[in-house]
């Protein structure tokens, strides 16, 4: 490829990256894309073949100054949208100054303008998206500047100066372009990689996509909200959008459901739930001498660790403030300053958040066993349950009817709350596809008497409500299912697919509110294997990396970075301790411990070794010197003794022939030509120039002296470029033309032959 062209191919792929971040905000409608792709290529293809069709600089400037008035319309009344408004008109700048004749200038304004669309998207996104453009943006970055200056510093250097720049001792070496550019540029991307990731990991982070957040058109989340009416949860079920990542620090013992909202007042007639808990505070009290923790509620007596579960949740963008985390959570770390908590324990955090959200929830997943809730027969129930979780608003009187004949003889609450909960799921059915038979009557009534199917709000409410007709305090949470396990990055991956609906019930002697779920198996989802499934958790584990360790990077994961690095030093530690120990001992064992003589295993084993590595390091030093790699000269000794074998390749000869034909090329274009019946010493005389008769003495040394090209390459190299300076400098008039000279004088004078000699001699 020339070298012009890959100059205008990485040129243009630079200015692309800018616009491919932009594309992979998400933010731009579909037609500048397009039409931006469609001017990219054109526009090269125009610059590569056909540069005479490319428009003056003084009109692309007058379209440029037509496209403003264009932009603060397109702002103001179609978009709305300041920041989709700049994007599109840096685009259409862009695309103009393609089409324009550029000098130097012009290229650089390109690549500042790429340089500007980049940063745009990284305040619009926080996306792992956004990598991808980042690493393009950084490769054709240092590439194109590379290939820029290189472009621009060979027009201003003729023929015969970069050749001699190129010259070495043994052969001439032409510059190293194209895709020896890009290798280079790989190289550096490394290099800087090496240095900034440490620094990367110590600095602290802060959050992203601020402009995004302010004039973006969010794809926050649905169905949350605290007033849920019965119905609403089929519009989300089947979205597969991902709600939250979730690690956990050990593997759980049972399922887990991430819990939301809790819902206490419930209004018979329409089906609606709300909560209505206030929150204490705007912000819980902070935990004195540690960093970002708040306490939810103070630990129960007797509660070992082994009974808490630490939860890290990514939370993605939210049309809300909930914060959702496993039952009972006891602490939070690394929570905004404005999250809040009500009495049932649900959290809130930020209005609205726009940006990810990245949190550490402990909860006490243990809580009583099912015997010790069978026993428990009390009824002593606070005041605020009593009026809350007991309410019961105007239903069809059969709801309690069934009710009081599904639990039949049952007594305790736990017995009563497990019958109800047996009896919704083996005689209903689930299903996302609600109907109603009878509007004249409440949708719980309508549920359990004629429909019997429906979905886990309907089944949650129903069994609420026949529980409160019965006397036992129950209530309402919208959540998550514990979602699909990603085993590549060792997290559960939520989705909106997952939403959920359970029901609490209140045991007063434990003072302890215990989940059921009355909601059959086929509305519990299930993840089988495919390669489809692997795909999408490949894309999913890369994702989360992005959010753990850019995104959402903070103290507390720095620490935990640092205390694994650790761990992995002290590992290493002991393992070549170990492996060092033992091969003391097998050194031991290969002498007689009464002699301190070697035996004869050791012996011959001492040997093979020795052989071994000196025929390797032989073989390597050859077939390195033979490829003429330089780095063996440091890895392997044996490239020092090259000359033992090599001596009688020096190429010396072949060296003097080029410099001096360099020269010979050199006084050629000047208009002074070598006969071939002239030796090299009688030319250099004849020509009057001080600098020929020292590069053909040289050239004797070298060639008929046996001296080496190296002892005389920087007098050959400043003779070259004195010639140089000197033959561009005006020539004064030549005499006239003298007698012929005899054959072999030769001279200035003498007749022109411009074909170059086939021999030196």
């Amino acid at each position: 490829m020339k070298f012009r062209n890959y100059f205008l191919l990485s040129s243009f792929a630079f200015v692309a990256t800018g616009f491919l971040a932009l594309v992979l905000t998400g933010r731009l409608d579909i037609i500048s894309p397009v039409l931006y792709i469609a001017a990219v290529v054109g526009a090269w293809w125009i610059e590569r073949n056909r540069p005479d069709l490319l428009i003056a600089r003084k009109r692309a400037a007058m379209i440029s100054a037509i496209a403003i008035p264009l932009t603060v319309v397109d702002i103001l009344i179609v978009t709305r949208n300041p920041f989709l408004g700049l994007a599109r008109f840096a685009l259409l700048l862009a695309a103009i100054k393609l089409f324009q004749k550029k000098d130097d200038s012009d290229w650089v304004w390109l690549y500042g303008l790429a340089f500007g669309q980049l940063l745009l998207a990284a305040s619009l996104t926080v996306d792992a998206t956004f990598l991808v453009s980042l690493m393009l943006f950084l490769f054709f970055l240092v590439t194109t500047l590379s290939a820029f200056e290189i472009e621009r510093t060979h027009r201003k250097l003729n023929r015969v100066e970069e050749e001699e720049f190129a010259m070495r001792a043994d052969r001439p070496r032409p510059l190293r372009r194209g895709w020896f550019v890009s290798a280079i540029g790989g190289g550096q991307m490394v290099l800087v990689a090496l240095l900034a990731v440490p620094i990367f990991f110590i600095l602290p982070r802060f959050g992203g996509g601020y402009l995004g957040s302010a004039y973006s058109q969010s794809q926050t989340l649905s169905g949350f909200s605290e007033r849920v009416n019965l119905g609403d949860l089929e519009n989300i079920k089947l979205n597969r959008t991902v709600v939250m990542y979730v690690k956990l620090d050990r593997p759980p013992n049972r399922p887990l459901r991430w819990r939301g909202l809790v819902l206490e007042e419930f209004d018979g007639v329409r089906g609606a739930w709300r909560a209505v808990r206030p929150f204490r505070g705007t912000t819980l009290e902070r935990v004195p001498g540690v960093p970002s923790r708040f306490d939810v509620e103070p630990l129960a007596p007797g509660t070992v660790a082994s009974d808490l579960l630490e939860q890290t949740i990514y939370l993605e963008p939210m049309s809300n403030q909930t914060l959702f985390a496993a039952s009972r959570a006891k602490r939070i770390d690394n929570a905004p300053r404005e999250v809040a908590v009500d009495a049932t324990g649900s959290l809130r955090g930020p209005r609205h958040h726009t940006s990810r959200l990245s949190y550490v929830v402990t909860s006490d997943v243990v809580g009583p066993s099912e015997s010790e809730l069978a026993k428990d027969t009390s009824t002593d129930y606070p005041e605020d349950v009593r009026t809350l979780d007991l309410q019961l608003p105007e239903i069809d009187p059969r709801v309690a009817e069934l009710a009081r004949s599904v639990i039949d003889d049952a007594v305790t609450p736990h017995d009563k709350a497990r019958r109800i909960e047996l009896y919704l799921k083996n005689e209903f059915e689930y299903s996302l596809e609600l109907t109603r038979q009878d509007t004249s009557i409440d949708p719980v009534a309508d549920f359990l008497i004629n429909v019997r199917q429906g979905h886990c709000e309907y089944f949650a409410t129903s069994m609420a409500i026949m529980l409160r007709s019965v006397g036992v305090p129950s209530r309402v949470v919208n959540g998550f299912q514990t979602g699909e396990y990603n085993a590549i990055s060792e997290t559960y991956t939520v989705r909106q697919a997952d939403a959920h609906s359970w029901v609490e019930v209140y045991f007063a002697g434990s003072n302890e509110w215990i989940e059921f779920d009355p909601t059959p198996a086929a509305g519990l989802n299930s993840y089988d294997p495919s390669l489809a499934a692997d795909l999408r958790k490949s894309i999913e584990a890369m994702q989360l990396i992005w959010i753990r360790y850019v995104v959402a990077l903070d103290t507390h994961e720095q620490l935990s970075i640092f205390r694994s690095i650790q761990g992995g030093l002290i590992e290493a530690k002991t393992w070549v301790t170990t492996k060092f120990a033992s091969f003391r001992r097998s050194i031991a064992e290969m002498f007689d411990g009464r002699s301190g003589t070697m035996s004869m295993p050791g012996v011959l084993t001492v040997i093979v070794v020795a052989m071994l590595g000196v025929g390797a390091l032989s073989i390597s030093g050859m077939l390195l010197h033979h490829r003429g790699w330089r780095i063996g000269r440091f890895v392997f000794p044996v490239w020092r003794w090259r000359r033992w074998w090599d001596r009688s390749s020096e190429p010396s000869q072949k060296a003097a022939v080029h410099f001096y034909e360099q020269m010979c090329a050199m006084l050629d274009k000047a208009g002074i030509h070598r006969q071939p019946f002239t030796t090299p010493r009688e030319f250099g005389v004849e020509c009057g120039l001080e600098e020929v008769r020292t590069i053909t003495e040289h050239y004797h040394r070298v060639r008929f002296g046996g001296e080496t090209s190296r002892s005389v390459e920087r007098d050959v190299a400043s003779a070259l470029a004195s010639l140089a300076s000197t033959l561009r400098k005006p020539r004064k008039a030549q005499p006239a033309e003298p007698p012929a000279a005899a054959p072999g004088s030769g001279g200035p004078g003498g007749s022109v032959d411009t074909a170059k000699p086939k021999s030196t001699e």
